[in-house]
């Protein structure tokens, strides 16, 4: 993967199709829809990694901040690695700027880490294929939501420091 981005690498020189398109937003429950559809799992063969929700990530970072550090602006030497690794991101299959659109059927589940290192490439020049939907069910931690809010609520009346 990282000789793509060398010089003289795959990636040296490449030029957006469409340069300065603008790009459509995503709804929130379009997200929802394409993380739940997805199983939150990264759909880039290469990968297939189990995410975790960022509202799960972020409230986990809120109960242990010793063990699971986190920034609001996403610092790298202040934030857990899982954060860079392992939380949900959405992905364009076929990016904004070579024509793709914010379709539900355009948008995948995808680790942070690899949508940071796709961005806009198409994914022949990277040599990734999309994969099937997973067969394990995985819901990103999102169960654990409602169970975390309750332990920071009572944390919080109790004067604790979570």
């Amino acid at each position: 993967m990282e000789a793509v981005w060398n010089p003289g690498g795959p990636a040296t020189g490449y030029r957006s199709p469409s340069p300065g398109r603008k790009r459509d937003s995503v709804r929130k429950a379009d997200l929802e829809a394409v993380f739940a559809r997805d199983r939150f799992t990264c759909r880039y063969a290469q990968c297939g990694r189990k995410t975790i929700a960022l509202p799960a990530l972020k409230l986990l970072s809120r109960v242990f901040p010793d063990l699971l550090p986190y920034h609001p602006n996403w610092k790298p030497l202040e934030d857990h690695a899982l954060y860079w690794t392992s939380s949900t991101s959405m992905e364009h299959e076929i990016s904004f700027p070579s024509g793709g659109t914010s379709a539900i059927e355009n948008l995948l589940t995808t680790c942070y880490q690899c949508n940071d290192v796709k961005k806009h490439l198409p994914l022949e020049l990277l040599g990734w294929t999309v994969a099937p939907v997973s067969a394990i069910a995985w819901d990103g931690l999102m169960s654990t939501v409602p169970r975390l809010k309750v332990v920071l609520d009572r944390s919080s009346t109790e004067g604790g420091a979570a």
